[in-house]
């Protein structure tokens, strides 16, 4: 049975239609490329965990997801570029290639954008770990939101509030958010974190559009 097959049977997932030229801007395993050309994106588990579309459909676009200048410009102090990446969940882990290393997936991480090599092909990833989060997902933060905020869109995010960064434990809220702007938030405040003066106390935070008109977050610290 085919992959996108195996995902429609679990409650909760959405697949986008079959897709069509012009096909993607990077190099993807045949593997991906097969399951793109049956289901040209798609959402598990209520939305909470998506692989990208290569636009004219649904989902976000593959291509414009990875333009620096998209979210990416946010987290100066990562590699991004380095990775195409091809989904995620409703946190901001992405899942993603690193270019040069083959079919290898590593998982980046919401807050740091570490990466961690989670699997050694596409097939193998669909079937040992987007599948098993679309049936349950691991964390029961993940299982907590969704009774709290309920199913998310192709193009929404959860931001926690405090930023977990800023919180020193779990934050208790969690709000609906374009996916774009969660994860330019989350690159603001760990970027900030970073780079705060020695001794500094946070004060809070302020939103406001950069010169480009994007939603930004600026850290307030006091001396």
């Amino acid at each position: 049975m085919s992959l996108s097959k195996l995902l429609a049977q679990i409650p909760g997932a959405l697949l986008s239609g079959p897709c069509s030229p012009p096909g993607s801007p990077h190099s993807l395993p045949e593997a991906h490329a097969r399951f793109l050309a049956e289901s040209n994106g798609a959402l598990a588990y209520h939305g909470y965990f998506r692989l990208f579309g290569l636009g004219q459909a649904a989902a976000p676009s593959l291509g414009t997801w990875n333009e620096t200048s998209y979210w990416k410009f946010a987290w100066p102090n990562a590699p991004l570029e380095s990775f195409v990446c091809f989904g995620g969940n409703a946190w901001g882990d992405q899942y993603a290639y690193k270019r040069g290393e083959g079919e290898t997936i590593h998982l980046l991480g919401a807050f740091d954008m570490e990466p961690e090599p989670i699997a050694d092909s596409f097939e193998g990833f669909f079937r040992d770990e987007f599948l098993r989060c679309a049936r349950e997902p691991y964390d029961q933060e993940t299982l907590a939101a969704f009774e709290r905020c309920g199913p998310l869109g192709w193009g929404e995010h959860l931001l926690q509030a405090p930023p977990l960064l800023l919180a020193g434990e779990l934050p208790k809220r969690a709000s609906k958010m374009p996916a774009r702007t969660a994860m330019v938030a989350n690159g603001d405040v760990a970027t900030q974190l970073a780079d705060a003066p020695e001794q500094a106390v946070l004060q809070g935070l302020r939103p406001y559009l950069d010169d480009a008109g994007r939603d930004r977050l600026k850290v307030i610290w006091s001396d």
